[in-house]
């Protein structure tokens, strides 16, 4: 049966590749080559459920092999998943795991950062859901009624990615009294297109879906601190450091941060996806990031402010729009044949170019 199944995801990966092929023949040929090492490497991940995860896992564990355990305490790290079995955010911290239906369980003293990471970023369709192990936590505390029938399913808790139910991680925080709240939405708006074909509306369906709850999320959050509920502030992708200095006296002059017109343009359009990043993009999307933060922060919460100093971007060199819309100019395409020499050039010829624009 398991390699009936095994055949069978197999050729669903095969068909998937083929229906690629027609589409890219369609429009242009680049997208070819994505599109079959994507239908590749999905066959091959679902056929053996657990490898996407444990591939994930491995590479963030060599980057940091701290257990979640032995983390600091302060601040506070709070690590979302979500829980395919219960369909609600399940979290990840220094003392705890769990949501509320399952209930919450102790840290187990194997549990890793980078198991928690990899919870945290196996997105669908590429990475199948990673299974919660240990699964014979003792969780406390659940909703999910009855307890036999919890604990039977709290066995079988499989984690996907946290923005398949929170895109910002915001869930924990609604009941976070006193605390200030310090909001970066690192996705992409949702574009303007018009869509034909049926696969193509199926997925601009399901894009609406989520920018809804997303847009839903961030009117709760701005509302509650318009109410003074909560305090803090919100910087996203499409921000342009203008909007945070109409009426007031901020440190931050606009012309530090890229011009409204220029994020719209050029900044908002930027791929969100695990294409390779130019050391340029990344250098203008840190610029944006860094000007932004600065911005919020002087606007809404000066009082976090405890020196005031000269403001300077990561890469000035990077900082002139006529520069950087050069830079920027296919950053809108998932696949770009003249990425691909620089992607092989190796780490440190990455860093020395970047070091190249700080001054």
């Amino acid at each position: 049966m398991a390699a009936l199944l095994s055949w069978s995801w197999l050729l669903l990966g095969v068909l998937v590749i083929i229906f690629a092929f027609c589409f890219c023949i369609h429009f242009w040929l680049p997208w070819l080559l994505v599109a079959f090492l994507a239908g590749i490497l999905t066959a091959v991940a679902w056929c053996n459920r657990g490898c996407g995860p444990r591939f994930l896992a491995r590479a963030y564990h060599a980057l940091n092999p701290a257990k979640l355990k032995g983390i600091c305490q302060s601040p506070r790290f709070i690590f979302c998943s979500t829980d395919v079995i219960f369909g609600v955010l399940w979290s990840m911290t220094r003392g705890d795991v769990g949501d509320y239906q399952v209930g919450y369980a102790p840290t187990p003293d194997s549990f890793n950062v980078a198991d928690a990471v990899a919870a945290s970023s196996c997105f669908p369709p590429v990475f199948f859901p990673t299974p919660m192990r240990p699964n014979n936590l003792d969780y406390k505390k659940g909703k999910y009624q009855p307890d036999e029938k919890r604990k039977e399913w709290a066995r079988k808790i499989c984690l996907t990615d946290g923005g398949v139910y929170d895109n910002l991680g915001l869930e924990p925080l609604w009941q976070t009294d006193g605390a200030q709240i310090l909001v970066c939405d690192g996705g992409g708006p949702l574009p303007v297109v018009s869509q034909k074909l049926v696969i193509s509306l199926i997925q601009r369906y399901t894009s609406i879906i989520q920018n809804q709850a997303l847009a839903l999320r961030k009117r709760m959050l701005i509302d509650k601190f318009d109410r003074k509920v909560m305090t803090g502030t919100y910087w996203g992708m499409a921000s342009a450091v203008e909007r945070y200095l109409i009426g007031t006296q901020s440190a931050v002059s606009p012309f530090q941060g890229y011009s409204e017109a220029f994020v719209e343009k050029w900044i908002a359009p930027i791929r969100t996806d695990l294409a390779y990043f130019s050391p340029e993009e990344v250098g203008i999307l840190m610029n944006h990031g860094y000007t932004l933060a600065e911005a919020a922060i002087q606007t809404h919460c000066q009082e976090l402010i405890k020196t005031q100093s000269p403001f300077k971007a990561p890469f000035p060199g990077l900082m002139a729009e006529s520069t950087a819309q050069e830079y920027l100019k296919d950053s809108h395409k998932l696949f770009v044949f003249s990425r691909l020499p620089q992607s092989w050039r190796g780490r440190q010829w990455y860093l020395d170019k970047l070091d190249s624009y700080t001054r």
